[in-house]
């Protein structure tokens, strides 16, 4: 599981909804990064080619599925809109 924490709010990645797996990855902001406001996107960098299928968003009480847009072959490199759901923790997984 990666954790990715931002300040004003949180945000925890983990690799739950993946065809493919690669062990290795990264995330911008980084594991473990404080921001002061919610990013525009999350940006995954993954070390083999992966498709991703679906990236779910948790803030308090609230869950979204986040729009992948046509990213729908595989690839190494995402990058998907975060919702700005106000300031505090959030949970996005994938």
């Amino acid at each position: 599981m990666k954790n990715l924490i931002l300040a004003a709010m949180t945000v925890a990645l983990s690799t739950g909804f993946a065809l493919a797996h690669s062990d290795d990855m990264a995330t911008m902001p980084a594991d473990g990064d404080t921001v002061q406001a919610t990013p525009e996107q999350v940006m995954f960098t993954f070390e083999e080619a992966v498709r991703l299928t679906r990236i779910e968003q948790t803030h308090a009480d609230h869950q979204v599925d986040l729009d992948l847009g046509d990213q729908q072959s595989f690839a190494t490199d995402f990058g998907v809109p975060v919702l700005d759901m106000g300031s505090g923790n959030y949970l996005i997984e994938w």
